[in-house]
């Protein structure tokens, strides 16, 4: 379910694709670190939930209704970024034959549609998901697309940002990290280094500009971040937190670092309480995640999205850290 009132799930809003593209990724990592067959089953449902969600022409459909009809005529560039994104890590996880061969289908037919995306983050999830599915397949096609897309964000980035303002538009948004993210990835396949020097320069940027005080605070979705202008602090969001974790992680990988590591660290930290509240963002008696931090509460909705973005976050985390070898502070008894 996408929404939910307090812990309860909110069926007027039924499903999304966007959701159910990261439990996908969740499942498959749940699956690889835990090896339970259950999650096999889950990354299942997962998977028939996107093949549904798929029209004829390759694109994809992003609502669904409780009673299971469609809510849109054709889904969000974000949502086709996350479901290639989801349907790429299925296929390189090869955790199931089946599993895979049916993601390939799904995501052979949308691909097509690649060149034509317009928008940033969509153009970085699609990134990310070609990695994943070239890692597998060595498709020269989509060697290419990685490209051609790694260029597009390239460009956007030439033409925004100047000595102080190192981001690819005029404005700093929603799930910011995933841009860095991309073209760090693209670097590890292209080699070409002009990707990893604008994945640096706009991941330090974005880590200089979501902290106060070395808090960690990612841009607040009330107003955002116009250039020029100040900051919106508030309301918060788990999926942007999440995704600085990854990004961070990757850096670390890449450029062997140290700081990127403890940036890693820091920044899953926020979802326990070092954040600007001092507030936990997850509810261990409901088993869900808050929806945001507002100036001065818990939004106490516990939606799809935050669960997942903490998820991802811990389950990536623990892949790259074997965290139940290695003790974090003080986090490691709620971890």
């Amino acid at each position: 379910m996408q929404h939910c009132r307090g812990a309860i799930p909110d069926k007027k809003h039924g499903y999304c694709l966007d959701d159910n593209a990261r439990a996908l990724i969740v499942a498959i990592l749940a699956y690889q670190n835990l090896k339970q067959k259950k999650f096999l089953k889950l990354a299942k449902i997962y998977l028939n939930f996107i093949s549904r969600m798929q029209r004829a022409d390759g694109r994809f459909h992003n609502f669904l209704s409780y009673d299971l009809n469609y809510l849109d005529k054709v889904g969000s560039a974000d949502s086709f970024g996350r479901a290639i994104m989801a349907l790429g890590f299925l296929i390189w996880a090869n955790i199931d034959y089946e599993l895979s061969q049916k993601a390939e289908k799904i995501f052979k037919k949308a691909q097509n549609h690649l060149e034509n995306l317009k928008y940033l983050r969509a153009t970085a999830f699609s990134i990310i998901g070609l990695f994943f599915y070239f890692q597998s397949s060595k498709e020269k096609k989509a060697r290419k697309q990685i490209e051609v897309l790694a260029d597009n964000l390239l460009e956007a980035f030439k033409k925004n940002h100047s000595l102080r303002w190192q981001w690819f538009e005029d404005c700093l948004t929603y799930s910011n990290a995933v841009i860095p993210l991309a073209l760090f990835l693209a670097f590890k396949i292209l080699k070409k280094k002009k990707y990893l020097r604008t994945a640096k320069l706009s991941f330090d940027f974005l880590l200089r500009v979501c902290q106060v005080k070395g808090v960690p605070a990612p841009i607040g979705q009330k107003g955002w971040y116009q250039r020029g202008k100040k900051r919106a602090f508030f309301d918060q969001q788990l999926v942007d937190v999440g995704a600085m974790v990854i990004t961070s992680l990757i850096a670390h990988q890449i450029l062997k670092k140290e700081k990127y590591l403890q940036a890693a660290l820091k920044w899953f930290s926020w979802f326990w309480g070092n954040n600007l509240l001092k507030k936990e963002m997850l509810d261990l008696k409901t088993g869900g995640a808050y929806d945001g931090l507002k100036p001065t509460k818990r939004n106490k909705n516990q939606g799809a999205e935050s669960l997942l973005a903490y998820l991802l976050a811990q389950l990536i985390l623990q892949k790259y850290l074997k965290l139940d070898k290695i003790k974090i502070k003080e986090q490691d008894e709620n971890c």
